[in-house]
């Protein structure tokens, strides 16, 4: 594509006074061309940016014949880029709150939602609860999943200054649910811990439901919803509110295992101590065991979020515990697991932190333990 086609596109587009047809090739010019790559070097990408930009701008402030408003969806276009200070546009939060305000008033979702989180957190604006709690239920009642599930975990919580509103929040869970996304399926996951733990009966006489849970999982994990795998594959492996199912708790470990979970690592390194019992599937091998739990332990060091550190504790303890067992090595090695029991122990893991005791202690014999009985003991202790 040269610069001559995009003038020439360009120009056709704006001769439609038609919002729709501009905005539509707004946004193929910047999904064809990459414009997140975009560069002051680039003579092709600096030429496309300019004219996305015009329309945009055009669209955003103006309607395009008389008594039309601006284009919503430009403005929250136009926001985003604002937000983020790219396409050369110089970051400005102040702006990009104005924006998606007034897409908002046009009953933009999305940008309505953005504008509540803007007064959540503060940025472009002052922080302003009670603002965002408006913003965040006019989106909730334009069917915005995120906003839904939002607005569901400040009232279930009491976050934002608000006070707890229990069966409120539990509804707009269960819409939220109803609107779930492959990337807004948080609502499925979280009713069906729920139902599943019945913590909530007393304050909304809600029944715990396990048929109903299992299907919450299993409509959160099809959207790849990495936690529900996790849980899938715990409840199948130990027959909660569910048949024991060897294969489907190995599956929904590996699906979690393949999206980086370390959760879902330990659970295939479990079932490598003794292979599955009732089925061929997957043979009994320590190496394997162990190769898995330390890959648990890479992928929990590879997490960026704040709730790593639980898990990275229990994977490092995980490898501890089987090398000092000499699980996936050629001998049991006491010294050598005080070196991940320390690492665990140091992320605040207390099993970690007895054995450690004991391992500086040398009062850890090296049990000769058949490898079979040895998992039945640890299954409860190192998951």
């Amino acid at each position: 594509m040269k610069a001559e086609d995009i003038y020439k596109m360009c120009k056709e587009a704006q001769a439609t006074r038609d919002p729709c047809i501009q905005l539509e090739l707004c946004k193929k010019l910047m999904n064809d061309t990459h414009l997140s790559d975009y560069s002051d070097n680039n003579y092709l990408s600096n030429v496309i940016a300019k004219e996305v930009l015009f329309m945009l701008h055009r669209l955003a402030m103006t309607g395009q014949s008389i008594g039309k408003c601006a284009n919503s969806e430009a403005q929250f276009i136009l926001a985003n880029y604002l937000g983020m200070g790219s396409l050369g546009l110089k970051a400005n939060h102040k702006r990009a709150f104005q924006l998606y305000v007034q897409a908002s008033k046009q009953s933009h979702p999305e940008a309505t939602y953005r504008a509540g989180v803007c007064y959540e957190i503060g940025l472009g604006t002052r922080k302003d609860s009670n603002r965002a709690m408006v913003f965040y239920r006019k989106a909730a009642h334009l069917s915005h999943p995120a906003s839904m599930y939002k607005l569901g975990m400040i009232l279930l919580h009491g976050y934002c200054k608000q006070a707890a509103v229990m069966r409120e929040a539990i509804c707009w869970l269960q819409r939220a649910a109803q609107h779930a996304t492959p990337q807004v399926p948080h609502a499925l996951h979280t009713l069906a811990m729920i139902q599943i733990t019945g913590e909530l009966g007393e304050s909304t006489s809600m029944l715990p439901d396990p048929i109903y849970a299992v299907e919450l999982l299993l409509k959160a994990a099809s959207f790849d919803y990495a936690p529900s795998q996790v849980k899938l594959g715990e409840c199948y492996e130990k027959g909660t509110i569910v048949n024991p199912n060897e294969s489907m708790s190995i599956y929904w470990y590996a699906r979690a295992a393949k999206q980086g979970r370390p959760e879902g690592a330990l659970g295939i390194s479990t079932w490598y101590l003794t292979g599955t019992l009732n089925t061929e599937m997957l043979k009994q091998s320590d190496t394997n065991a162990l190769l898995w739990a330390e890959k648990a332990v890479s992928t929990a060091l590879a997490m960026k979020d704040d709730g790593r550190g639980v898990i990275l504790a229990k994977a490092l303890y995980t490898v501890g515990f089987y090398i000092e067992h000499g699980i996936g090595i050629e001998a049991p090695s006491p010294e050598k697991a005080a070196i991940w029991y320390s690492k665990s122990a140091a992320h605040g893991h207390k099993d970690a932190m007895d054995r450690l005791k004991k391992t500086q202690a040398k009062s850890i014999p090296c049990l000769a333990i058949e490898k079979r009985d040895l998992h039945k003991k640890s299954r409860c202790i190192i998951m």
